[in-house]
C-alpha cells in the first residue's frame, strides 16, 4: 500500500507524503482527520510522540501517540519544513484530497473496492514487546 502510494505521487518534490500517511494510519492509529490537522507543535521529536487535540479527537479529549523510530526523520523533516503556524501537511486539507489520492493508490495496490482509509488503522493493540 505504501509503495503505490508513493507510485501515486508523481511530483519528485513530495514522493513518499502520502506512504507516510499511510505509516502514520497503520503505526499509530490516527484517523485522516487526525492527520490532517497535525501541526507542526503538535510533534515532540524528543519524545517521539503526536498530540492529537482535543477539537480533532473522537472523543473530545487530548491524547498523545508515540511513533516508531523508523519515523523519526521524516516527522523531523515535515516539522522544519512546516510553516509554524501552519499545518504539518497542508495538502491533506485540501477538499477531497482523502477520496482522490486514496482511491488511486487502493487500486494499485490491487486492493478491493470495500478498502478505506479507516483500515489502515489496526483493530486491536500491538502485542507486547519480547523481553
Amino acid at each position: 500500500m505504501a509503495r503505490a502510494a508513493d507510485e501515486h505521487h508523481l511530483k519528485q518534490t513530495q514522493r513518499g507524503r502520502y506512504s507516510f500517511v499511510v505509516y502514520i494510519a497503520a503505526y499509530m492509529g490516527l484517523r485522516w482527520s487526525e492527520i490532517a490537522t497535525l501541526r507542526p507543535d503538535d510533534v515532540d521529536l524528543k519524545a517521539r510522540r503526536v498530540r492529537i487535540r482535543t477539537e480533532e479527537s473522537k472523543n473530545g479529549r487530548e491524547r498523545s501517540v508515540g511513533y516508531p523510530r523508523f519515523m523519526h526523520d521524516r516527522f523531523r523533516a515535515l516539522t522544519l519544513k512546516a510553516d509554524p503556524d501552519g499545518l504539518l501537511m497542508p495538502d491533506l486539507a485540501e477538499p477531497k484530497n482523502q477520496e482522490s489520492w486514496f482511491l488511486t493508490v487502493r487500486r494499485k495496490a490491487g486492493l478491493n473496492e470495500g478498502f478505506v482509509f479507516h483500515d489502515l488503522r489496526p483493530r486491536s493493540p500491538c502485542p507486547p514487546a519480547p523481553r
